[in-house]
C-alpha cells in the first residue's frame, strides 16, 4: 500500500471517540507508520538524510504533527533503534528454534553452537540491513548524550533484552564447562562489542574487495570462544553442525521478518 495514501487513509478516518484505549491506539498506529516511513527514508538515503521536515512530507504530514509524535530527531532515532533492536531479537528467536529443532549435539558443544548461530546471524544482518546495523551503530558508538535516561530507556530495553539472552546462553555454557566461569554480562558485552567493531570495518572494503567482513567476524567469534578456554573438540563440533546448518538454512526466510518491513 502507498504509504501516503496509508498515513492519509488513518488521517482521514482518526477517532473520535474519547475512549484513552481507542486514543492509544490511534498514536500507536500513527507512530507505527511515522517509524516505518522514518526507516524508509534511512535505508534508501542514509540516516544524515532524515529530518523530521523530510518525514512530512514523505507521509503527507504537516510538521506539526510530526513533533506532536516525534519532539526531534533523537528521539525519532531512538525509536528506530528500538524497532531494529525488536526485530533482530525476533531473528535470534528464530535462529535458536531452528537450530534446537535440527541440531543435536551434547550439552557442551551445543551452548557453542547457540552462541555461534546468533555470532552468524548479527553477521548477516550488517549484510543485509546495513542501515538498520548504522543505526545500532549510533547508539552504542556515539558518544554525546542526547537523550534523557527516560527518552532512551524503550531502546535501552530491547538492547537489555537482547542482552539477557546472550548472558543466558553464556551461563547455561559455563554450567556444562563450555566456557570458564568469567561474568556471563561481561562476556556478552564483549561478544557485542567485538563482533560490532569487526562488522564496521565494511568501510574498508571500497579499498581492499577481497575483505569478507563476515568471515572476519565468524574468526572473532571463535578466537573470543577460544579465549574463554572451549574445549577444542566442542568448539569443532559446534561449528561443523552449524556450517551443516547454515549451508541448508534459507537465510531469506529467515530475515523476512525484516525485509518485509521495508
Amino acid at each position: 500500500m502507498n504509504r501516503i495514501y496509508a498515513v492519509n487513509m488513518i488521517h482521514e478516518n482518526k477517532i473520535k471517540n474519547p475512549d484513552p484505549a481507542l486514543q492509544k491506539q490511534s498514536r500507536t498506529e500513527h507512530q507505527a507508520i511515522f517509524i516505518q516511513a522514518a526507516l524508509y527514508i534511512t535505508i534508501e538515503n542514509g540516516l544524515p538524510q532524515l529530518t523530521l521536515q523530510k518525514l512530512a512530507q514523505h507521509t503527507g504530514y504537516s510538521i506539526e504533527a510530526v513533533y506532536r509524535y516525534f519532539a526531534s530527531k533523537e528521539l525519532l532515532i531512538a525509536a528506530l533503534q528500538t524497532t531494529v533492536l525488536q526485530q533482530l531479537q525476533s531473528v535470534y528467536t528464530e535462529a535458536l528454534s531452528l537450530l534446537k529443532q535440527q541440531v543435536s549435539l551434547a550439552a557442551p558443544a551445543q551452548s557453542l553452537a547457540q552462541l555461534m548461530m546468533i555470532g552468524r546471524c548479527f553477521c548477516e544482518f550488517q549484510r543485509r540491513a546495513p542501515a538498520r546495523f548504522q543505526l545500532l551503530q549510533t547508539l552504542l558508538s556515539n558518544p554525546e548524550q542526547v537523550l534523557s535516561l527516560e527518552q532512551a530507556q524503550p531502546a535501552l530495553a530491547a538492547a537489555q533484552a537482547q542482552q539477557a539472552l546472550l548472558s543466558k546462553i553464556f551461563d547455561q555454557a559455563q554450567a556444562t564447562q563450555a566456557l570458564n566461569s568469567d561474568s556471563s554480562e561481561e562476556q556478552a558485552l564483549i561478544f557485542w562489542a567485538a563482533l560490532q567493531g569487526v562488522l564496521n570495518t565494511h568501510k574498508l572494503v571500497r579499498f581492499r574487495p577481497e575483505l569478507d567482513v563476515q568471515q572476519l567476524g565468524h574468526q572473532t567469534l571463535r578466537l573470543l570462544l577460544l579465549g574463554w578456554q572451549a574445549p577444542t573438540d566442542a568448539l569443532e563440533q559446534a561449528e561443523n553442525a552449524l556450517n551443516t546448518l547454515c549451508r541448508s538454512l534459507d537465510f531469506d526466510d529467515l530475515f523476512a521478518i525484516i525485509e518485509e518491513l521495508d
